[in-house]
């Protein structure tokens, strides 16, 4: 007989008495669970499960995928951002300007925004050449550049910050593993100057020979500046890169991007809300910037507040 030999009464109270059992979801799984709510006023974008960088609309939670595996990173969680480079998509007309005979080429190609995308394709010059952006910059700013990029042919590429008053430019050299199309990147190196500093830097493998390489530069008093600044080449000059697009933030962390045409483009927050605070909770999520993963406890009755990461758990305590 089921439950023979079993007091069932005094195991339902026991059970009562110790409450329900504790929530614990892992974002990884790529499902937003019934003790989370998102809101955002507006669309964004994430890398989706096909590793392309994908639309989301208003208020849609965005679980972020390697652009390599496609394995779900987490569920992206990112501050407001505004996104003040003109024609991201599109680095040789106005207001981009090409510097020391700079010269760009249409090319047909898959890259991680869409299939058969029209990319640019920089070289020639008769100098360390760039395409760059003008801008003034508030004073005591953190901006961050991002570029998505593809090796053609060159040796060494940077990423600059250049004050055009001071003249102090910051520089993230980057070197290619090889002279060779989709090459990957061996190393980065960040200069020092006066007045600006470049804080944080990195690279990362979007697949098919496409990197983001992104800098997050601070700098001091109001000036106007290059505030996105790429040269295909500085070794062997006239050697090219592919630009894919190319993006500025005022923050103080790598965003995902969002295209912009002729204005600035304003993302909203990603505002998490816990629907359940009846107990402690702990949130766990990686750095915008990359790392080590993270946790922070959220006490009972509370909300997270301004969390931004890509999460991986959440659970009662």
């Amino acid at each position: 007989m089921l439950g023979s030999g079993l007091d069932l009464p005094a195991l339902a109270a026991r059970q009562r008495a110790s409450g329900p059992a504790l929530w614990d979801y892992d974002l990884t799984l790529g499902v937003l669970p019934p003790v989370l709510s998102l809101a955002r006023a507006t669309g964004a974008t994430y890398v989706g499960a096909t590793g392309l960088i994908t639309a989301a609309a208003v208020n849609e939670p965005r679980f972020d995928a390697d652009p390599i595996t496609h394995a779900v990173r987490g569920l992206l969680l990112e501050p407001q951002a505004t996104y003040f480079g003109a024609r991201s998509e599109d680095v040789a007309t106005s207001p981009w300007v090409l510097s020391s005979g700079l010269l760009n080429t249409a090319v047909t190609m898959d890259s991680p925004l869409r299939a058969a995308d029209t990319v640019n394709r920089l070289g020639g010059g008769s100098q360390a050449y760039s395409a760059a952006q003008y801008s003034t910059v508030p004073t005591n700013a953190t901006l961050t550049q991002h570029w998505l990029v593809r090796n053609v042919d060159a040796v060494a590429s940077r990423v600059s910050y250049r004050d055009n008053v001071t003249t102090v430019q910051i520089d993230m050299s980057i070197t290619w593993a090889s002279a060779t199309a989709g090459a990957a990147i061996a190393s980065v190196a960040v200069s020092t100057g006066a007045g600006v500093t470049c804080t944080a830097s990195g690279y990362w493998n979007y697949g098919g020979g496409w990197w983001l390489v992104w800098a997050t530069f601070t700098t001091g008093a109001l000036n106007g500046a290059n505030v996105l600044r790429f040269a295909p080449a500085q070794t062997t000059i006239g050697r090219s890169v592919d630009v894919a697009a190319a993006w500025a933030t005022y923050t103080d962390a790598p965003q995902s991007y969002t295209p912009t045409t002729t204005v600035p483009v304003t993302r909203d927050a990603d505002a998490l809300t816990l629907l359940d605070t009846s107990r402690a909770v702990e949130i766990t999520y990686s750095p915008l910037a990359g790392g080590a993963a993270q946790t922070v406890q959220v006490a009972a009755g509370a909300q997270p507040g301004a969390l931004y990461g890509r999460l991986t758990r959440v659970r009662q305590l």
